[in-house]
């Protein structure tokens, strides 16, 4: 059995190799990653085997708590852990809900289970599309999806990044943070499934924090020889958005 360092690399590899295809498909002929609920299924399994991978990695690797905030080492992760599955098994019961309509009959949830796990192979994956039945509030709830999608594969890297790395740059937001955004997401997400709503409330979900990334001047003579060099630069502005976590992927 490979030890927990050699899998997350085995992941990252992934991960990377998976970037990079995408990014060359979206550049020649693709529109774009829509982020499915099939896709952020994929990427809650990633998460989940990463967490397990990270916390076996805690005996060897003690200034990690400290890469992941105070609160890790008290039961943090292990709670996180606990809200990623029961996120995942939520997804996986909406997921049968729709096979079900699909098949003759009534099926246990080990047979389903199978037949979701095939479904989610190839080009084309079985997806049941949205929760929210007006357009407009699909409109919105796509956003949330990419966003969503987006966080969980940060997450998932940044872990990666904190027993693989000395350093991880997630632009000003922790680990911790990043978790409390994931779980109120999630919390929302499930919201969307309530019939007592005429309306989806997509105010629920989270704001992540956009800090604008400031490129460094190519060249240092350029720095000293012009008249900014000696100026104070002013605080960088903040501002939210849903769309504001793609930013620190690009």
């Amino acid at each position: 059995m490979n030890p927990p360092e050699a899998e997350l690399k085995s992941i990252m590899s992934k991960l990377e190799w998976n970037y990079v295809r995408k990014e060359w498909s979206r550049r020649t002929r693709s529109k774009g990653i829509t982020g499915t609920y099939s896709d952020i299924f994929a990427a809650l399994k990633d998460l989940i085997q990463v967490i397990r991978l990270v916390m076996q990695c805690y005996e060897k690797h003690t200034k990690v708590y400290k890469r992941l905030g105070p609160k890790a080492k008290n039961g943090g992760l292990n709670q996180f852990l606990a809200e990623v599955m029961e996120f995942k098994t939520f997804l996986e019961d909406s997921f049968f809900y729709h096979l079900r309509q699909l098949l003759p009959h009534k099926m246990p949830n080990e047979i389903l289970t199978i037949i979701l796990e095939f479904a989610q192979t190839g080009q084309k994956r079985f997806d049941f599309g949205f929760y929210s039945k007006i357009h407009l509030d699909q409109v919105c709830e796509t956003i949330q999806r990419k966003k969503f999608l987006v966080l969980t594969k940060t997450l998932t890297i940044n872990l990666i990044n904190c027993i693989m790395m000395s350093k991880m740059d997630s632009r000003g937001l922790t680990i911790e943070t990043l978790m409390e955004y994931f779980v109120k997401d999630a919390s929302a997400f499930k919201d969307l499934t309530d019939e007592d709503f005429e309306n989806a409330d997509f105010s629920k979900f989270s704001k992540i924090p956009y800090i604008p990334y400031k490129k460094p001047a190519t060249q240092i003579s350029t720095y000293l020889n012009s008249a900014s060099g000696k100026k104070l630069h002013s605080p960088v502005k903040i501002r939210e958005h849903d769309y504001a976590l793609s930013q620190y992927m690009m």
